[in-house]
């Protein structure tokens, strides 16, 4: 089991003494840092270079430092492959490569399976002629209509009937990636957020009282979770699966308020 956090855009404000509490914090083994080379703030090879940087923080200490490495399936994969390969030479313990990011999404593959397949192939062929140990990771779409899963959609039950053909091939390492995220359907309080108004510490604001209550006690009574899991356990039996996101639909909305992180954490 891995435990750890998704890094986009952590390396454009990460501090020293953020590293030193991130040391402090981690386990002595699983840590993980989900790696968006899909997503980068510098120029790719730069990020690389900060996460080599950050493992030899954590060598200093005796503690794990994992990473899962989210690729751009949009750009050369000989690109994606330099900074794996360069990754994995200077001793980063890279333990999965993501498949792009959502890409089962109408603005990417649009449900085409295919049309994945054939954008992640060049990437996957490389990996397997040189790096043939390191587990590759697919995409799933999140609300397939035969789950249990509220919400259920018919074009991501076919985006992932394709995907679990795939896999039935596929080399016993590899895995699937999903992404959990509570919306209206496990949270209807957060379809409408609260109006944009000044909260001062140590006075009491009975509207946003009410409603992150009503947020976090929403979402605790849902099941989205457990009927995901079931799901993934039912059609992917065996394949490990890479939960690489999860919170609330509306995280720009609902921004680091005590709510989100109490629910998300329980």
């Amino acid at each position: 089991m891995y435990y750890g956090f998704n890094g986009t855009n952590w390396f454009r404000v990460q501090t020293l003494n953020d590293i030193s509490l991130m040391i402090d914090a981690a386990p002595k083994k699983g840590f993980v840092l989900r790696f968006r080379a899909d997503k980068p703030y510098l120029p790719l090879d730069e990020e690389v270079q900060k996460v080599i940087d950050l493992h030899n923080y954590f060598g200093t200490s005796s503690k794990e430092f994992n990473v899962i490495f989210t690729a751009d399936i949009d750009v050369d994969a000989q690109v994606m492959f330099d900074a794996i390969d360069t990754l994995i030479v200077t001793g980063v313990n890279v333990v999965c490569v993501e498949a792009g990011n959502e890409y089962y999404s109408k603005e990417q593959a649009n449900f085409d399976f295919e049309y994945y397949r054939q954008k992640f192939d060049p990437l996957r062929n490389l990996l397997l002629d040189h790096h043939h140990t390191i587990p590759f990771s697919i995409f799933l779409a999140p609300r397939p209509s035969d789950s249990n899963i509220l919400g259920g959609r018919n074009d991501h039950k076919r985006f992932n009937d394709a995907a679990l053909e795939y896999m039935s091939t596929a080399p016993s390492k590899d895995g699937v990636s999903i992404h959990i995220y509570y919306g209206g359907n496990e949270a209807p309080i957060i379809m409408e957020a609260l109006d944009k108004q000044d909260i001062r510490e140590q006075e009491y604001n009975e509207e946003a009282d009410v409603y992150y209550q009503q947020m976090y006690e929403q979402s605790q009574a849902s099941d989205l979770f457990e009927a995901t899991i079931a799901y993934l356990d039912d059609k992917f039996e065996g394949r490990d699966v890479w939960i690489t996101e999860f919170g609330f639909n509306s995280a720009g909305t609902l921004k680091n308020t005590l709510a989100y992180a109490t629910a998300m954490f329980a």
